[in-house]
C-alpha cells in the first residue's frame, strides 16, 4: 500500500499578511470518497506539489464541470471567505490523488481532479502555499463521475453542478455504456435514480435533464422533446425560414416557434409586429412530452397535448377579439391601470401606500444629490 508523509500542523500566511493555523485534527468532516477510491490519509501538502490544470494552456482535469475548471465569480467569493475566515474546519476537505505526473517542465506527486478547483484558484490568488488535503489513489472513470457529483452536491463552500454539467456527465455514462445496453424505459429509470442519489433536484428538473440526455445520445424513443433553441433550429432548417421576431424576406412574414405554455406570449409578440409592420405571422407548435417511464405517457399523449395547445391559442384570440369588440362598443378598453406600488423613497413615496397613476407618471422635480 502506498504511504504518504503526514503533516498535521502548519502556520501559513496570505499575501496580505493574514496568518492561518492549519490543524488536521480539527477537521470535522470525514473523508468523503473512501467507497470510490483507496484512501491514503489526511495531511498538509504544499500546493507546489499538486498539479492544478491551467485553463490558459487548455489543461482541464475538472471533467465534471462543463465549461472549464472554475467560475471567476465563485473564485472571488472564496477569496473573500478565506481572507476573512481562514480555514473552515466544519467543511469538506479538498480531495487530491497520488498520481505522479511530469508536465509544465516539472514533476508533481499529486493531481487535483473534480474536487477543489475553485479553492485552488482562490488560494493561488491569495498566496496560500499549503492546505489540508484528503489523499486518494486514482479512481476509475465512473468513480470520478460519482465523486464529481457528490462533492459538488455538498452544502458547503462548493459551487453546485449546473444543469448542463449534469447532462454532459450522464451523456458520458450512457455513451460509455456504464449500465450496459438498456431499453429506453430502463435507461430513464436508471438516470432518474442516479440523479436522485447524487444531486438535489426536483422531479421537473430531473425529467428535463433526462430528456436532454436521451436527445444528445441519439437514443431512439417513441417521442421527442425540444429545447427552445432546438425547436427553432429545426424550423429554420426544415421550413427554411427566419424565426422569432425576424422578418423572413422570402415569405414576407414572421415565423414564430411556440412551446407549450407560451401560446399567449407569442401571439402578443406577433400582434405587436403586425402593429409595427402590418406583416402577418405563422406559428410552429411543439409540445412537452412525459418520459416513457412515466405513468402519464399514453399512446395519444401527443394528440391530446396538441389539442390543448390549439385550445389555448383559440382562447387567447377569442379573448382579444372580445376586448376589441368591447372597445368598439364602449369607446374604452376593459383594462385599467389602477395604481403603482411604492418604490422611490428618495422622492418621498410612502412605502405603505399605493401610488396613483397621475402622480406616478409625473416626472419628479426634486433634485437628488
Amino acid at each position: 500500500m502506498t504511504k504518504i508523509n503526514v503533516v498535521k500542523k502548519k502556520s501559513i500566511q496570505t499575501l496580505n499578511g493574514k496568518t492561518i493555523n492549519l490543524d488536521v485534527d480539527k477537521c470535522v468532516v470525514k473523508p468523503q470518497f473512501t467507497k470510490q477510491s483507496e484512501y491514503l490519509g489526511r495531511t498538509i501538502i504544499d500546493w507546489n506539489d499538486i498539479y492544478v490544470p491551467d485553463i490558459y494552456r487548455d489543461q482541464v482535469t475538472n471533467t465534471i464541470r462543463k465549461g472549464g475548471n472554475v467560475d471567476s465569480n465563485r473564485v472571488s467569493e472564496l477569496e473573500t471567505d478565506f481572507g476573512d475566515n481562514g480555514i473552515r474546519y466544519e467543511e469538506p476537505v479538498i480531495a487530491i490523488y497520488y498520481e505522479p505526473i511530469f508536465i509544465n517542465n516539472r514533476h508533481y506527486n499529486y493531481q487535483i481532479k473534480n474536487v477543489g478547483n475553485h479553492r485552488a484558484k482562490s488560494h493561488q490568488n491569495l498566496g496560500i502555499g499549503s492546505w489540508i488535503f484528503d489523499v486518494y489513489m486514482p479512481a476509475d472513470k465512473w468513480a470520478n463521475e460519482d465523486i464529481g457529483w457528490d462533492s459538488n452536491n455538498a452544502k458547503s463552500n462548493v459551487k453546485p453542478l449546473s444543469r448542463d454539467s449534469m447532462i454532459a456527465s450522464l451523456v458520458r455514462m450512457v455513451k460509455g455504456e456504464r449500465w450496459g445496453k438498456l431499453s429506453v424505459k430502463d435507461l430513464e429509470i436508471k438516470c432518474s435514480e442516479y440523479i436522485r442519489t447524487h444531486a438535489s433536484s426536483n422531479k421537473k428538473s430531473i425529467e428535463g435533464i433526462i430528456k436532454q440526455v436521451l436527445h444528445k445520445t441519439n437514443t431512439n424513443t417513441d417521442h421527442r422533446d425540444y429545447l427552445p433553441e432546438q425547436a427553432e433550429k429545426f424550423v429554420e432548417e426544415v421550413a427554411g425560414v427566419e424565426v422569432n421576431g425576424v422578418l423572413d424576406e422570402d415569405t414576407d412574414r414572421y415565423h414564430w416557434v411556440v412551446g407549450e405554455g407560451y401560446e399567449t406570449t407569442k401571439i402578443m409578440k406577433a400582434i405587436h409586429k403586425f402593429a409595427e409592420t402590418e406583416k402577418h405571422s405563422d406559428f410552429y407548435f411543439h409540445t412537452k412530452q412525459p418520459l416513457s417511464s412515466s405513468n402519464k405517457r399514453t399512446k395519444d399523449t401527443t394528440y391530446k397535448k396538441r389539442l390543448s395547445m390549439k385550445k389555448a391559442y383559440d382562447t387567447t384570440l377569442d379573448a382579444i377579439e372580445k376586448a376589441v369588440v368591447y372597445k368598439q362598443t364602449h369607446g374604452k378598453w376593459p383594462l385599467n391601470i389602477r395604481s403603482y406600488l411604492p418604490h422611490d423613497a428618495i422622492h418621498g413615496e410612502d412605502m405603505f401606500e399605493m401610488i396613483e397613476p397621475k402622480i406616478a407618471l409625473t416626472k419628479p422635480v426634486k433634485k437628488v444629490a
